[in-house]
């Protein structure tokens, strides 16, 4: 019974955070409660299951993640 009640609780904390962070993404990013996969600048098409990912903010499309972590255009990778 223990084990039921901290599954419920971990699982009602992650979607709470999740519902929290849906207005933190930054620009070029956009929320998704079933995450991708983001590509970088040293490898901007990753294989991606149909799995759900994370909940998170991910690169809107035409952008990769730089250097810094953030999304910027493909175009603007060294």
């Amino acid at each position: 019974m223990r084990s039921l009640v901290a599954v419920l609780l971990v699982g009602i904390m992650t979607i709470a955070k999740a519902q929290s962070d849906e207005g933190q993404c930054g620009e070029n990013e956009f929320f998704m409660r079933c995450g991708g996969c983001d590509g970088d600048c040293y490898q901007p098409m990753v294989p991606c299951t149909m799995i759900c990912h994370a909940p998170g903010c991910y690169c809107k499309e035409g952008t990769v993640r730089g250097p810094d972590g953030s999304c910027i255009p493909e175009e603007e990778c060294h």
